[in-house]
């Protein structure tokens, strides 16, 4: 499906025009069929990553809606296949469903253990409620199960932020490095980096981190230095805020000892 690779090629780029177009491709498609599950499950992952990236837009409670009901069909048409239910545990969680998201995001997993898909969305849920360790674990499952799998971008960023939870610094930068290079147009790779780039002390790679997430998608940074992040527990949005925020250089550089 077009849709599909255009959706892939936004998401690795934030770039929102080709969103868009991804997403009216899916609308289309689902006019010519309405049980068109693939259509469906590519709607409900595309307001989702959408939503990650812009929680704060005047149109989120509308692409909420879209996303949760193209889901909610998609489960309704293959309620054995993982996709629905992973995607519904990523809305679920950025909408603040916290115990939603985790059964579906679970539910996805169990449907299919080796659907790196699922793992990464449990992995990402995981990561948002505050379970880190669970998180690292289900990102390094989905690296054995499929080690060349084109997702890994994805990966390796969310085991990067789940180091930087669990104060290993030096792991983490190893992984955030990977995601970077991997996808270097998107801007989560580098968010993450600055997170385990402060942690271990190295403002060099924390700044040229920030001025690279500023350049790609400065809407989302501007929200991560606001506190808006998808992170659910006070504690960590605040760590990660103050990570970016001494990276920006609106705080002390010292302040990063609470980190470490």
């Amino acid at each position: 499906m077009r849709a599909s690779a255009n959706g892939e090629e936004a998401n690795r780029k934030s770039d929102f025009q080709l969103w868009e177009r991804a997403l009216a491709e899916a609308r289309e498609a689902l006019t010519l069929d309405p049980r068109n599950v693939l259509a469906l499950n590519l709607i409900s992952g595309l307001q989702a990553k959408h939503l990650f990236m812009t929680s704060a837009g005047a149109d989120a409670q509308t692409r909420l809606q879209e996303g949760v009901a193209a889901a909610t069909k998609a489960i309704e048409l293959d309620p054995s296949g993982s996709t629905g239910y992973a995607s519904m545990g990523t809305l679920l969680s950025l909408a603040g469903r916290r115990a939603e998201a985790l059964a579906n995001a679970r539910l996805g997993c169990e449907l299919n253990p080796n659907d790196v898909g699922a793992l990464l969305s449990l992995s990402y849920v995981e990561l948002m409620e505050g379970e880190p360790e669970r998180a690292l674990e289900h990102a390094q499952h989905a690296i054995r199960v499929s080690p060349r799998d084109p997702f890994h971008y994805k990966t390796n960023a969310m085991r990067a932020a789940a180091c930087f939870f669990l104060r290993d610094h030096a792991k983490g930068l190893e992984y955030a490095l990977l995601s970077v290079a991997a996808a270097p147009n998107w801007p989560v790779s580098h968010a993450n980096h600055i997170l385990v780039a402060v942690g271990a002390g190295d403002m060099v790679a924390a700044k040229a981190a920030f001025e690279a997430v500023r350049r790609l998608a400065p809407e989302y940074m501007r929200g991560r230095l606001d506190g808006k992040s998808a992170y659910c527990r006070p504690e960590d949005r605040q760590r990660a805020t103050m990570a970016w925020r001494i990276a920006a250089g609106l705080e002390d550089p010292s302040d990063a000892e609470a980190l470490r």
